[in-house]
């Protein structure tokens, strides 16, 4: 996402990085994937703000589907409780806070147009449960399917078309840095 961090690590091959060190726990990079692999892609957030924006403009299908392939749960505010469900605006809004942590251009959603206007048009889903040792968590894989009110502003289509497209990239919900909340968007289908 960062073009002169992505320049450099596309560069380095395995050899290069020699052994890396996370949180005491060392690790050797045996292998670089960068081209070919479905877990590997690269694009920027302008490609992915452009992007979004000419979907927005063009498209006419008003379903939006990311499947969740690691467990997803999102963190229910002020208490110790998890949503393992893909509430649009708990998806959504996860998507939103990190784009506009991290994004040179913001995108600004309306919440309360967001919930009158996007809703879960269909889903295969199933509960999930992660043993990370110390603590279990539980999550949701599979697909989701959201419906776009036709009559949604364009700035809305934008801003949920770019975010789908991030979601590859971002992850979904919490602790995505353990890899839960990994999301691939999903191709149009009728809903």
């Amino acid at each position: 996402m960062e073009e002169e961090l992505s320049e450099v690590l596309v560069s380095l091959k395995a050899g290069d990085l020699g052994a890396l060190r996370v949180e005491g726990t060392e690790l050797e990079v045996t292998e670089t994937l960068w081209d070919n692999h479905p877990w590997a892609a690269r694009s920027s957030y302008t490609e992915l703000y452009n992007n979004g924006l000419i979907w927005a403009r063009k498209r006419k299908e008003d379903t939006i589907g990311l499947c969740f392939v690691t467990p997803t749960a999102f963190r229910m505010v002020n208490t110790r409780l998890n949503m393992p469900l893909p509430w649009p605006r708990l998806v959504f809004q996860s998507l939103a806070n990190k784009w506009n942590a991290f994004a040179p251009m913001q995108l600004w959603i309306n919440w309360a147009d967001f919930d009158r206007q996007v809703t879960v048009a269909r889903f295969d889903l199933k509960t999930k449960l992660l043993d990370f040792g110390g603590f279990r968590q539980v999550g949701f894989v599979g697909e989701c399917w959201f419906l776009i009110d036709p009559e949604a502003r364009v700035s809305l289509r934008h801003a949920l078309y770019t975010l789908a497209q991030f979601a590859f990239y971002a992850g979904v919900g919490r602790k995505t840095t353990m890899g839960m909340g990994m999301v691939r968007p999903l191709g149009s289908r009728d809903a």
